[in-house]
């Protein structure tokens, strides 16, 4: 009878960084083999990949090499309890951010490096939480910083933190005049504008500075439009656009231009130039000459404005020009009103 050999295969202590797997680089003890037999075959392996320190058992594998497939040896695997997996260091920096203002903050994203991830972990399987940043929400201000927040890893891990920065820049406001018309005459309308991008609660009363319009047209301007240009409201969370409006201009009713004064004659007398006065917002009357109330037939002048009181042709003779202008005003005749001549009832232009 030949019995089998018997032996004790032992594991021994090893300390190793995690690093996804059970292997250990620790080989097993056991007691003499006969002459020519080998323990190619004996390992030991962790009981987990996982981290743990002083705590973690080791147990030794294998088959003796003894050309029998090792069933000459009655083998006997002993265990090592207190061996030790360290964490794996890595880095995780925060990748640099940025929102334009009154938008959500975006997922923060992050990059992993130092000994990296291993043994098939990701980024999901490995962090929980999510990074956060320092509170702020205007452009005066950011840079933010982000900082870890909650982010974690697992135990196998030990994480080097380096904080990004979130930067918040200008939004978008465009201010648009609103268009506006007038009578030739009239004195300009109130301008407004509106307002389009407004974030939160922010309003026209969130901007620096007052809202002002500028526009070549006065009152007394001709038919035409006008541009209304806005200005003067600035902000730090906002790049302001302006936009402009126009202003349109328009002939008042029954009235004719200032510069046809010089076709207007009566009698066959061309008027004299208008003297005009008061303020360019109010009617103004000519200062010059009235016909006189004439007797007998009237005259028609060239201009197509009829001899006589009022305009209208009556019997008499007309008067001479002289004695037109000794008679006083020809408001009568006709009127500056709203940046045109108003005719009075009968006469034509």
């Amino acid at each position: 009878t030949i019995n089998k050999r018997a032996i004790t295969v032992s594991a021994v202590t090893d300390t190793k960084t995690y690093d996804g797997t059970t292997s250990s680089v620790g080989a097993p003890t056991h007691a003499a083999l006969q002459s020519g037999d080998t323990t190619t075959t004996f390992a030991q392996t962790f009981d987990s990949r996982d981290f743990g320190i002083g705590n973690k058992t080791l147990t030794a594998t294998g088959v003796v090499n003894d050309g029998n497939s090792g069933a000459n040896y009655a083998v006997t695997f002993a265990p090592f309890a207190t061996g030790t997996i360290n964490k794996r260091a890595i880095t995780v920096s925060a990748v640099t951010d940025t929102k334009t203002y009154g938008n959500a903050d975006p997922a923060f994203t992050f990059n992993v490096g130092g000994a990296g991830l291993v043994g098939g972990d990701t980024i999901g399987s490995v962090f929980a939480g999510a990074l956060a940043r320092a509170p702020g929400e205007n452009v005066v201000g950011s840079p933010y910083a982000i900082n870890q927040g909650a982010l974690a890893a697992n135990a196998n891990y030990s994480i080097a933190y380096t904080a990004g920065q979130f930067t918040i820049t200008p939004r978008p406001l465009s201010i648009t005049a609103a268009n506006k018309s007038k009578f030739t005459g009239e004195a300009l309308p109130p301008f407004t504008a509106t307002y389009a991008g407004f974030a939160f609660a922010d309003n026209p009363a969130s901007l620096t500075g007052a809202l002002i319009f500028t526009t070549p047209a006065t009152a007394i301007s001709p038919a035409g439009t006008y541009i209304i240009t806005p200005s003067g409201q600035t902000s730090t969370n906002y790049t302001i656009s302006y936009v402009n409006g126009a202003l349109t201009v328009t002939q008042g009713a029954g009235l004719i231009p200032i510069d046809v004064l010089t076709s207007i004659t009566s009698g066959g007398d061309q008027l004299p130039p208008p003297t005009v006065s008061g303020p360019p917002s109010l009617p103004i009357a000519l200062a010059g000459v009235q016909p006189d109330n004439a007797t007998g037939a009237g005259t028609q002048g060239s201009g197509g404005v009829p001899g006589g009181s009022g305009g209208q042709a009556q019997g008499g003779s007309a008067t001479t020009d002289a004695e037109r202008r000794r008679n006083g005003s020809v408001s009568a005749l006709v009127n500056i009103i709203n940046g045109g001549v108003n005719l009075p009832s009968g006469l034509t232009q």
